[in-house]
């Protein structure tokens, strides 16, 4: 239930009305203000009667005393009524010339006072005017502040959504400046304002103090008129950002501020200040300082005038409105008024008469322009009034209250207001309301009302209670405004700020805050929470392989397919990317949770129908439980998170509980990450070359090129510590590119010195196939140190191509157009198809040293060495085996045909300078 906001009474005087929002205006009976929501109604116009005593001599009675001779009262009576004429005609000559003085000095009042009434009156319409249009080019900024409060921070992308719905709809905003420790750092529409970014505003005095106001006041502040850095002048309200402790952020104080930039010509020129024919008007207080501030615009003559003045209150502070009339003011001599020289002429009654009927004559005008200048005001607003008399019965209405409500003026005469109930509200909610009308005098606020046509809608409603001489109420006035669209927009904003739009998903803002009040509830009743983080396997092949598109479906329906597998009361969110989150309520255990971590495993590795055809990935889930794997928010997510990385390297499609030792093994993975970046800016890693063999004759054939970091502090770390990482992180992509530097450098130094080298051999990994140009590195390296193609050959996974095959061939078919010969690695530790296999631009596949370890002892690996053998020369292709240590294993490879080699048994891998050497004691040997 919405509480009643109330505000301080107002009641009836003939002299002076209140306009909306507590601005004050000496204006007319009757006047009342519009400006944006709220429309004070004026009070009737009140006729002044003004009653005189009659003239005349009251008859009596005169008794002669006993003591007075006759003869005395004889000569007394004839002596009086001759001077009396003489007194009665000078008390006459003196009067009338005093009243003609006077009612000419009242004419000349008249003409002023009503010249005044008539400024008052149109100077209260464009204040109202200038209100309205003045609310339309600052609002806006709230949604964009409320979000920074509670996010800590604006990502671009929202904050240009956010500023250009707004912007869209006030078309007298500018440009809206985002600026976190006061530094603008986005605009949004940027084009024509680039001058204006990264400024510093305290580096300009002039829009420093209205930013330090609002800073220190916490408050919005309007400030300028302004000379803007981008060119032009205008108002900008300045809106602080105070963040508060229960946001995302956790960080509290000021953070910035959100600057509003309106166009101040338009916003005077659509507010009536410039356009006026009647009036001349000047706005002063610059910066919201009123009276001490400098001219906004307008006329500045106006304020030498004795002009008509009246506040319109801003953010921070108030406007001064000065008017006078187009012509001047009236300036007019007693003794010029015709009533004066009728004064003169005429007897004291007559004057008396006259100065009546003129008073009369002139209140009765008074009051009726003023009913007629009310009537259109009220006429002509766009918000709709209706008036009742104390019982509540409707008596009058405006157009707008018909074009709101969809009831006539003859449809609701005589019947009260609550046709017009929604029922939305309680009982208490309206015994609030006019309990706030009935002692204060107005109530204030929103309220949902139902249409003529049964539609309910929200407005925004003021009801003031009309009063009159007596203090006894005479009348009931409403004025309401249809806020739907505002509501529309507000929910527009709070649906892009909280839920993803692809999915309709809750995204990560609304999913940190359900699941901090699941967290609560759990800690208030003793149960526990579930958070799951799920990644998709196979995702990244889907979306390169048939476009981002399918890539978008398929991502909604594997939403779609996860609201079925939970109850209506958990929450199923995404993240970002491939990667969801779920989170399970009043769990009695954690293990609770595996029947629904089934179902979700289960429902996505069933194959996908999309329009590019039928897709499969698998899942990843990582789980914690609140409260045995973290007491907050921020720790189960991260815990959750190191649950999942253990599932995808236990081979995915699986899901893993939180244990303690995966915090650590997390915290390992990112400092090695860190240290992986440092590595290659810092060119930590050196190339090592092992020699390749021919099994039929022992020639040396090449060598395979392999990475080693020699890190500062643990010194030379093995490639099973960072390679795997380097893969998931991309960095493999830039160590890659240093590897294929070194071994060209290399290259070139031995061919130089006429050393035979063969073919170097050099691991590619998947991110290079599929997030790089491994074909132009490849062109650049050879352009580089000019070095024959042939000396290259590259060798790749078969897993790798396999998870993206159409791609990968492409890529293998445009290093074969280089001249550069490839080899499959590691050959039968994947899930290759040999269907697929004979038709890539391949040599040589690679016997993975798993199969040889155990040679000749071990059956199943004698069997699979074999099939790999003559299946290898089935193809076309050469076999060349890993890791051969022993001289058994060389003779039985051998005997089976396997064509070349490479292992301890031969040679162990060495650093460039040394192998050079070795490369040298060969020559020798061989020359």
């Amino acid at each position: 239930m919405q509480t009643p906001h109330r505000t301080r009474p107002r009641r009836c005087s003939p002299r002076r009305s209140r306009v909306a929002a507590g601005r004050g205006i000496n204006a007319n009976p009757a006047q009342g203000g519009v400006g944006g929501r709220v429309f004070r109604g004026g009070c009737a116009a009140l006729e002044r009667r003004v009653r005189f005593p009659a003239s005349g001599i009251h008859p009596a009675i005169i008794s002669r005393p006993a003591n007075v001779p006759t003869t005395v009262a004889n000569r007394l009576v004839p002596a009086f009524f001759r001077w009396l004429s003489w007194l009665a005609a000078a008390a006459v000559l003196v009067a009338g010339t005093a009243v003609g003085l006077v009612l000419g000095s009242l004419d000349a009042s008249r003409a002023l006072s009503e010249a005044r009434s008539r400024t008052i009156a149109e100077l209260a319409r464009v204040q109202a005017q200038l209100d309205g249009v003045l609310k339309q080019a600052i609002v806006g900024g709230d949604g964009i502040v409320h979000l920074i409060q509670h996010q800590g921070d604006l990502p671009p992308h929202l904050f240009d959504a956010m500023a250009k719905q707004t912007i869209a709809d006030q078309r007298l905003i500018r440009n809206i400046a985002y600026a976190p420790d006061n530094v603008i750092a986005r605009l949004y529409p940027l084009e024509g304002n680039e001058k204006a970014l990264g400024i510093d505003y305290r580096s300009i005095p002039e829009q420093w103090a209205t930013v330090e106001r609002a800073m220190k006041s916490g408050m919005p502040v309007l400030s300028g008129p302004v000379t803007l850095v981008q060119g032009g002048r205008a108002v900008i309200i300045r809106a602080p950002v105070v963040l508060r402790e229960d946001g995302i952020s956790g960080r509290s104080g000021y953070w910035g501020s959100v600057s509003i930039v309106g166009n101040i010509e338009a916003i005077l020129a659509d507010g009536g200040v410039t356009g006026s024919h009647a009036l001349r008007i000047a706005v002063r207080g610059k910066d919201g300082r009123g009276d001490d501030g400098d001219l906004v615009g307008g006329d500045p003559g106006v304020f030498e005038d004795e002009p008509v003045r009246t506040r319109l209150g801003v953010p921070g502070g108030y406007w001064v409105l000065a008017a006078t009339p187009m012509e001047g003011w009236p300036r007019m001599a007693a003794f010029e008024s015709k009533y004066f020289v009728i004064a003169v002429l005429n007897s004291l009654l007559l004057a008396w008469l006259a100065n009546l009927l003129v008073a009369r004559v002139t209140e009765r005008k008074r009051s009726h322009d003023a009913l007629q200048l009310a009537s259109t005001i009220v006429e002509s607003t766009a918000d709709g009034v209706v008036v009742t008399d104390p019982r509540g019965h409707i008596i009058a209405t405006n157009p707008a209250f018909t074009e709101i409500t969809g009831y006539s003026a003859d449809e609701v005469r005589g019947r009260t207001p609550s046709i017009l109930k929604s029922d939305r509200q309680e009982e208490d909610f309206y015994g609030q309301l006019w309990t706030s009308i009935l002692t204060a005098g107005e109530w204030q606020g929103e309220i949902w009302n139902r249409r003529k046509s049964g539609e309910v809608y929200p407005e925004w409603l003021t009801i003031s209670a009309v009063r009159g001489a007596g203090g006894e109420i005479r009348n009931f006035v409403g004025v309401f405004s249809d806020i739907s669209a505002i509501k529309r927009t507000q929910a527009d904003l709070e649906r892009l700020a909280h839920f993803d739009p692809l999915t309709s998903l809750p995204n990560r803002v609304l999913f940190h805050d359900r699941m901090q009040h699941a967290l609560d509830r759990a800690q208030r009743y003793g149960h526990r929470v579930g958070v799951l983080l799920l990644d998709l396997d196979g995702f990244k092949t889907i979306n390169d392989s048939l476009g981002h598109p399918v890539g978008d479906q398929l991502l909604q329906l594997v939403a779609a397919r996860l609201g079925t597998c939970v109850r209506v009361e958990d929450t199923v969110a995404r993240l970002g990317g491939d990667e969801f989150a779920v989170i399970l309520s009043e769990l009695g255990d954690g293990a609770d949770a595996v029947e629904v971590i089934r179902r979700i495993l289960a429902a996505i590795q069933v194959p996908f129908e999309m329009a590019g055809g039928t897709g499969m990935v698998t899942s990843s889930i990582g789980v914690a439980v609140f409260p045995d794997d973290g007491p907050n928010v921020t720790e189960l997510i991260r815990n959750a998170d190191a649950a999942m990385y253990e599932a995808k390297g236990a081979g995915r499609n699986t899901y893993r509980f939180y244990q303690r030792n995966m915090t650590a093994e997390a915290q390992k993975r990112l400092h090695t990450e860190s240290a992986l970046r440092r590595a290659i800016d810092r060119n930590e890693f050196e190339v090592w070359f092992q020699p390749q063999f021919s099994l039929e004759d022992g020639a040396y054939l090449g060598a395979e090129a392999l990475v080693r970091w020699r890190d500062p502090e643990r010194g030379l770390v093995p490639p099973g510590d960072f390679i795997p990482l380097a893969e998931r992180s991309g960095l493999v992509i830039p160590l890659g590119e240093q590897v294929l530097e070194q071994v060209g450098a290399a290259a070139r130094r031995w061919l130089d010195e006429g050393l035979e080298i063969g073919r170097l051999g050099v691991n590619v990994a998947g991110p290079q196939i599929d997030r790089s140009d491994i074909v132009a590195t490849l062109r650049a390296v050879i352009e580089r140190w000019r070095l024959p193609p042939s000396v290259f050959e590259i060798e790749i996974t078969e897993t790798v191509i396999m998870e993206n095959p159409d791609h990968g061939r492409r890529v293998l078919n445009d290093i074969m157009a280089l001249g550069i010969t490839t080899a499959i690695d590691d050959f039968g530790t994947g899930y290759s198809s040999l269907a697929y296999l004979k038709r890539l631009p391949i040599g040589t596949i690679k016997l993975d040293r798993a199969f040889v370890n155990d040679l000749p002892d071990d059956p199943s690996d004698i069997a699979i060495s074999r099939a790999v053998i003559a299946l290898g020369h089935s193809l076309g292709f050469k076999v060349i085996a890993e890791g051969i240590e022993t001289e058994a294993q060389r003779r039985f490879l051998r005997g089976e045909g396997c064509d070349e080699g490479q292992g301890y048994l031969f040679a162990r891998p060495m650093p460039a300078a040394e192998f050079g050497q070795w490369l040298r004691a060969l020559s020798t040997l061989t020359s």
